[in-house]
């Protein structure tokens, strides 16, 4: 857990992707989310190209292309209709991302586990969104059966929340409420980030009754979030500095 937490923090402009009322893609829409907000190089892929790999054709969507084969799903036709019908567990989620990363030579690696309804899985869950990482979390609900979202943020008020990117529209959830739908462990699927030296989210946090917006940046030697405030400050004293060199050359 870090020292300060913030009571609110909020990962901006993840993309909003939405299964259908009938298909069982939330897991595929949650991955597509991830993939975009760490490599947005992927989110024009979704959804192109022909998924049946007939000759001449190319499947061009990377969760389709490298979804995890087995005896019964040998085909993309059949691991898609599977996926459509059945869903995907986050286990088999972290399986296919790492895929994707290696096969195109991204070094962000994914960590799954399945966690239990004590009080540090939400902590684990926080750390990694103050880290600028999004989560996966799926769980079962019962008659509902599984469902899995993207945790974009949390806030802390009486109630512990979790903000989301859910491809079935919600908004947020209580960590109170997720403990009281669970039947079983939670699935928690997340970016290691030792591996990930790539582009993060600005990240909107409130603390002490004062609000903040930061940019993972590289500044004074290091990568890491700083205010945008003060990157703008920075940026317009090198300008400054920039132009008298320039007046003096004159």
């Amino acid at each position: 857990m870090s020292k300060s937490r913030a009571d609110r923090v909020e990962l901006l402009n993840i993309p909003d992707y939405r299964q259908g009322t009938h298909d069982g893609l939330c897991t595929y829409y949650s991955c597509a989310m991830l993939l975009a907000t760490l490599h947005p190089e992927y989110q024009s892929m979704f959804g192109v190209g022909d998924r049946r790999r007939k000759a001449g054709l190319v499947v061009e969507d990377p969760l389709i292309k490298h979804f995890p084969r087995d005896g019964v799903n040998t085909t993309s036709d059949k691991a898609l209709a599977s996926w459509f019908y059945g869903g995907s567990h986050l286990l088999t989620a972290k399986r296919l991302l790492n895929r994707i990363m290696r096969h195109d030579g991204h070094k962000t690696r994914f960590v799954h586990a399945q966690e239990t309804k004590h009080d540090n899985t939400f902590d684990v869950i926080a750390e990694s969104i103050d880290q600028g990482l999004p989560v996966l979390i799926g769980w079962n609900t019962g008659d509902f059966g599984d469902h899995t979202v993207v945790v974009r943020g949390y806030k802390i008020s009486q109630l512990r929340w979790f903000l989301l990117r859910d491809p079935s529209g919600d908004e947020r959830i209580s960590w109170e409420s997720l403990k009281a739908t669970m039947t079983a462990r939670m699935e928690v699927l997340r970016v290691n980030p030792a591996t990930h030296a790539g582009l993060r989210p600005d990240k909107l946090s409130h603390v002490d009754d004062g609000w903040k917006i930061e940019r993972w940046w590289h500044q004074d030697g290091r990568q890491d979030y700083f205010d945008v405030k003060e990157l703008f400050a920075s940026a317009s004293v090198r300008v400054a500095e920039q132009e008298d060199d320039a007046d003096d050359d004159e």
